[in-house]
This record gives C-alpha cells, structure tokens and sequence, in this order.
C-alpha cells in the first residue's frame, strides 16, 4: 500500500470489514489502498446496498452469478454472509483470480465458490443454464452491452441483475439495455456519491478523523471517476398456459 493512512489503518483493524453486510469478511492482503479503507468503514458502494439486499430477497434461487470478480469482495462475502449459497465468479485477470481464490480459503467459503475466466456473450449464456442462478451482478469494464442482450442471451429473463455501468458506455446505451429488457425487468439507475462522515458508525473512525479534515477525506475517498449502476427486477409475469 502506498498511503501511509491506509498502513495504519490496516495495523489498526487487521483488514477486516467492520460494519455492513459483510462485517467480519477477511480482506485480500494485496487490496488497493484506494479501496481498502471504504470495504473496512463499509462504505464501499454503499449507494447499491439496499437494492443489492433487495435483489437478493427477491431472487429465485439464492445462487449468484458474478461478472467481473475482481479479488472477491462481493463474491466472498456474499457467501461469508449467507446471502447466497453458491457464487459463480468470472475474473479475466490472472492475479485477481489467485486472489480470488485465497479470499475464499480465507474466508471459508472455498468449497461454495466456482472461479471461472474471461466472460464472454456465450460462456455466461451457458453458464445461466447450467447454474440457474438468482442474481447476475456484473462490472464488465465496458462490456454491458454485449452481455446485457436478452436477445442473444435469453436465460436473463429469469434472473435479477445488477450492473455497474462505467462512464464510457454512453446514456444511449444504457436506454438501449433498459428498453431490451423492458417487457421482463423494471429498471432503476443508481448514480455514485460520495460517502458522508454520518455514513459510518464505527466508534474509532471519529479518533481518526479528528485528526485533521484532510484525512477524513483520506477515509471517504472510494474512486475518481463517476459511476453509476443499473438494477434490472424481473416483472412478476403470468404463468405460461400449460400445454398439452
């Protein structure tokens, strides 16, 4: 870690979430600094939460697959936390993958997790038959369109989704994806914002921000450029007539 902040902060809390869902989760000793505080005050895309907890009550199926990995967070401390039974990870990266795996052995939840590569149109189609999951949650670096297309990939129908859309994706395409599942989903887009200091309820975050303002912001800090997320919830649609 560069930030001396973060290296005292980690000495302080041995990497370890401290508060929201996934209080309790053992984090990835190689953990950027630049996130590493936000995941431990449990501030970390904080704005998705609620819809994360409400997705997930409504998923058929408490098995998720997950898009875009990384080195686990939601992956392992979903598991960690009950919230899902079984989680079907994709991470294109090698090192992230390795750290991926050791999270969950970390963790406990090694034997829950399936880790898989790069995602393409066809491999998470596949992987939706197979593993029947719940929940789709996806940060695929640009590539929500190609992956969000129910016309190519009908098993998305059937699953809640959640998806971080980054900046360079475009309004139109995101329109483009909402109007594609709108027979199916309803649609809600969650814009990012920063974490405010009433956010977290951790008793010795106030000691060290007291410190001196520039390290409270030190502490909210998450990332740079704008984001926002799109929540697909699946329509409650008829049943099919049987037939036959």
């Amino acid at each position: 870690m560069r930030s001396p902040v973060a290296r005292a902060l980690a000495a302080v809390v041995g990497r370890r979430v401290l508060a929201g869902p996934f209080a309790g989760t053992r984090l990835d000793p190689g953990v950027e600094s630049g996130v590493l505080m936000p995941r431990v005050l449990g501030t970390y895309e904080m704005e998705i939460r609620d819809e994360l907890l409400g997705l997930l009550a409504r998923a058929r199926r408490r098995v998720v697959v997950n898009v875009g990995a990384a080195d686990g967070y939601y992956a392992v401390g979903l598991l960690r936390a009950g919230l899902a039974e079984r989680v079907v990870a994709f991470e294109s990266l090698p090192r992230l993958r390795d750290a991926l795996a050791a999270g969950a052995r970390r963790n406990g939840v090694a034997d829950r997790l399936v880790i898989e590569g790069h995602c393409t149109g066809a491999e998470l189609g596949e992987a939706l038959r197979e593993h029947r999951p719940g929940l789709l949650l996806l940060d695929a670096e640009g590539a929500e369109v190609e992956l969000l297309d129910p016309a190519e990939i009908p098993d998305l129908a059937e699953v809640e989704i959640l998806a971080e859309i980054h900046p360079w994706v475009g309004a139109e395409a995101v329109t483009q994806i909402e109007s594609a599942f709108g027979p199916t989903h309803r649609s809600c887009r969650i814009e990012a914002r920063r974490p405010r200091a009433g956010d977290i309820s951790i008793p010795f975050y106030r000691r060290l921000a007291s410190l001196s303002t520039r390290l409270e912001a030190r502490l909210l800090q998450e990332r740079s450029a704008p984001t926002s997320w799109l929540s697909l919830a699946r329509r409650e649609l008829p049943a099919r007539p049987k037939t036959g």
